[in-house]
């Protein structure tokens, strides 16, 4: 169903394009290590769509969002790694409006720690936070706005291993706390929440030596696709 959406409405959602959220770790922060000290160039690309509510209201939309995202990981011991990533939107809309984003900016944080290992499975969980860096938008006419805030995650991802180098994954996700606040060049500021704090992701992970390569798709808190990968030194 088609709906009218005010400005004010709009700056209220549309940080999800510059954030949103972006599990680093169950997304491409967790492979073999080489030596349980190494480090590893990581990169991905997700499209996914998000549905918020803003606070103290009916108005609800689904924003689709397409990112880039490159960073580092660091392999503290055989259990720990942790891990950086800036994020890039190279699109982003809001559906059943004309709106569509500028360039996002942010950065992704956090840790995993595998704390069970058994056979050919394996769990692990992890913690990040995402904060936005740039996040100034225009609207129709002579209309801006700008996003502040940032978000706290957190999951769990088991592992199994079909053979040495291939394996599927699943992970629960959570988004507990949020301070999200869009404050219009005139206007009152609105803060706003997701529609659905709970997700879930699954995929394939091909792991070889040096490198290492997947794919996930996304439901819940996210429906979505993305492809990953890394370079381990």
């Amino acid at each position: 169903m088609k709906f009218r959406v005010p400005l004010i409405f709009l700056a209220g959602i549309c940080w999800v394009v510059l954030v949103g959220v972006n599990p680093v770790y169950a997304f491409m922060g967790d492979y073999k290590s080489l030596t349980g000290n190494d480090m590893a160039f990581i990169g991905g690309f997700k499209s996914t769509e998000i549905s918020y509510d803003v606070e103290n209201s009916n108005n609800e939309a689904d924003i689709e969002r397409k990112v880039l995202s490159v960073g580092i990981s660091k392999t503290m011991n055989s259990n720990l790694k942790v891990y950086g990533v800036f994020n890039y939107v190279m699109d982003g809309d809001i559906d059943d409006t004309s709106y569509e984003s500028d360039s996002g900016y942010s950065l992704s944080g956090g840790a995993g720690y595998t704390f069970f290992k058994q056979n050919n499975i394996s769990v692990s969980g992890f913690g990040q936070l995402d904060y936005i860096l740039k996040d100034d938008w225009e609207g129709d006419g002579s209309a801006s706005l700008s996003i502040t805030g940032y978000e706290l995650l957190g999951g769990v991802m088991g592992k199994y291993h079909l053979n040495p180098n291939v394996s599927i994954f699943a992970s629960a996700i959570v988004a507990p706390f949020s301070d999200i606040t869009a404050d219009p060049e005139s206007g009152s500021d609105i803060d706003f929440e997701r529609e659905d704090m709970f997700g879930l992701q699954a995929g394939v992970i091909y792991d070889k030596d040096t490198w290492f390569v997947r794919g996930e798709f996304d439901i819940g808190m996210e429906s979505g696709f993305g492809v990953s990968g890394g370079y381990k030194f």
